[in-house]
């Protein structure tokens, strides 16, 4: 087994092909296990994620996979009311914030609080949810972030995702100015194969 990762990428995202030789996208950070070259492409098996277990592949020395793990310890990620109540920012009113918490060698950490949309009439129900490694890229998300289209699974099924945006529709909706932020402190977190860590709502 030869253990590499994706680098990081502009937008987040690495094109590659499946084992049908279709395009699959893979988050940056990804965990693979590197099979050898053959017909001029690097072969993979993915590690975690949506994909675990199947082939994948890139062009040879295409300088995408590194042999340094990047990755750091599970992410807490709370969506709760907003400290001070509801702010309105060019047109959109915040009345949850999301707060970023982990565990380092200095203790637990925080960044934020970002500012956030819920939806009030299919709110994220309260209690800890599983936060999904990111599954493909979302194009609603790209006006807000070079990382817009990188969004996160709240949960193990449904159509709850934590991404920026200005409205939500049963999502926690992240100011779109924070975004490149919050993607950074959580895209190489990791609490299993198949999550970053876990969303608390409150």
């Amino acid at each position: 087994m030869a253990i590499r990762w994706l680098k990081q990428t502009d937008d987040g995202w690495i094109v590659t092909l499946d084992a049908a030789g279709l395009r699959r996208s893979l988050p940056s950070h990804m965990r693979l296990d590197w099979v050898g070259m053959a017909a001029g492409r690097d072969r993979f098996q993915v590690l975690e994620g949506i994909h675990l277990g199947t082939a994948g592949s890139l062009v040879s020395n295409s300088g995408l996979f590194s042999s340094n793990d990047p990755q750091l310890s599970a992410a807490t990620v709370r969506f709760r009311d907003r400290v001070g109540g509801p702010a309105t920012i060019d047109g959109v009113t915040y009345q949850k914030e999301i707060l970023i918490e982990y565990a380092s060698s200095a203790g637990t950490q925080s960044e934020g609080p970002f500012n956030a949309v819920g939806d009030q009439n299919n709110p994220i129900p309260i209690g800890t949810h599983v936060l999904q490694i990111p599954d493909f890229p979302h194009e609603l998300g790209a006006p807000y972030s070079p990382f817009g289209t990188v969004w996160f699974r709240i949960g193990n099924t449904g159509d709850r995702y934590l991404h920026p945006g200005r409205i939500s529709l049963g999502c926690a909706t992240a100011q779109g100015s924070a975004w490149t932020r919050i993607y950074n402190a959580i895209i190489k977190r990791r609490g299993t194969s198949g999550n970053i860590g876990t969303l608390v709502a409150t």
